[in-house]
């Protein structure tokens, strides 16, 4: 291997393993890192259709390079048949995924079995234990994803080299390919489901607890029309979270999502920074915060007890029934108009409602 041949392979493998450091040391995960390594890496394609070759034909599962213009990722397509894994459901207690860049769509089966299957299989693995399904989607470790064999040491292995590891990950990182779950019609004692950059589905289920965290991801989520939960609990950093159904107990906190709550829920906490919060349902106790974004809660039910309601810039707009037996509405912002179209019946009032902004709007109607 001569000096140039060896710099051009060191200087891959240093930056790698020293980005990889990096991300690690400034609190990422191992996981994390190593995806944002891999995302990297995309770009080191054009890098090397630059390099001066040989006329020679490219190594095998390489395609020639445009001169004209860079080569682009040729991604992996999925088999035309989906893989399906089949489970029995009988003693079935809960489900568990733990995803990073792909999405998973929860659904109900047609036939009193649990389906997993996906475009691509090779995405995932699945552990039952009769009672909880647990979808863990597969981890490529660092010394697999950088190794090297010495006889490969040429611009010819490189090259080869460099296109395996994105043929392999390019999948994963660009297609967004989506897992999908399907579960019989029957009441679980918990469904759990995280992701870092994929989105959360799950369509007429039931569970006595749902817990769904995402990062940049988008959660949508509807219970059975037939039953509720007892908690649900869903977070992301950056994506949108709307709940279709019921529960007792219902927390959704997006940092720069919108939140959206559609059903009824005793006791429900929405909460976002920057995005919009929108509540339409029956509820005992409603707190909704926001920093920037503006707040629509339509109240159905006439034995509401409390509501609290906080904004600094955003607009606050309280929608309530007709026949709640009496209403005290306090109201307070620095810059923000305030308007209330029922009388204030004091302090022992059925409904209690607190309401702040800085510079928003108040409207209770």
């Amino acid at each position: 291997m001569n000096n140039e041949t060896r710099a051009l392979y060191e200087e891959l493998l240093n930056n790698c393993q020293e980005h990889y450091d990096d991300l690690i040391g400034r609190g990422l995960s191992e996981t994390e890192a190593l995806d944002a390594v891999v995302e990297s890496l995309q770009g080191m394609k054009e890098v090397i259709d630059e390099y001066p070759k040989k006329a020679s034909p490219a190594p095998s599962g390489i395609p020639e390079a445009d001169p004209k213009k860079p080569a682009e990722l040729e991604s992996r397509q999925p088999d035309p048949v989906p893989g399906d894994q089949v489970f029995p459901a009988e003693n079935l207690r809960s489900i568990v995924t733990e995803l990073r860049n792909c999405d998973v769509t929860l659904n109900r089966s047609r036939d009193g079995l649990i389906h997993v299957r996906s475009e691509n299989p090779d995405l995932y693995h699945c552990e039952f234990n009769g009672t909880c399904l647990h979808v863990i989607q597969n981890n490529h470790k660092m010394n697999e994803e950088f190794n090297m064999q010495p006889e490969d040491m040429s611009i010819k292995g490189i090259l080869s080299f460099v296109g395996k590891v994105i043929s392999k990950t390019a999948g994963s990182i660009t297609e967004q390919t989506g897992i999908y779950i399907d579960i019989p019609e029957t009441s679980l004692d918990e469904i759990r489901s995280s992701s870092l950059s994929g989105d959360i589905d799950g369509c007429h289920l039931s569970a006595e607890k749902v817990l769904l965290s995402t990062t940049s991801g988008d959660i949508s989520f509807s219970f059975s029309d037939t039953m509720k939960a007892g908690r649900f609990v869903a977070k992301s950093t950056s994506g949108d979270i709307s709940l279709h159904g019921n529960a007792d107990e219902t927390e959704i906190n997006s940092i720069s999502g919108d939140v959206n709550l559609f059903g009824n829920s005793q006791t429900a906490v929405l909460k976002s920074t920057s995005g919009d919060v929108r509540m339409e349902g029956c509820t005992s106790r409603l707190s909704a915060h926001t920093i920037s974004g503006d707040q629509y809660l339509s109240v159905r039910n006439t034995d509401i007890r409390n509501i609290e309601a906080a904004s600094t810039s955003g607009e606050v707009e309280i929608h309530l029934p007709d026949g709640i037996p009496g209403i005290h509405p306090a109201m307070r912002s620095v810059s923000g108009s305030l308007r209330c179209r029922y009388p204030d019946s004091g302090s022992g009032a059925s409904l209690q409602i607190r309401t702040s902004t800085v510079s928003g709007n108040i409207e209770i109607c």
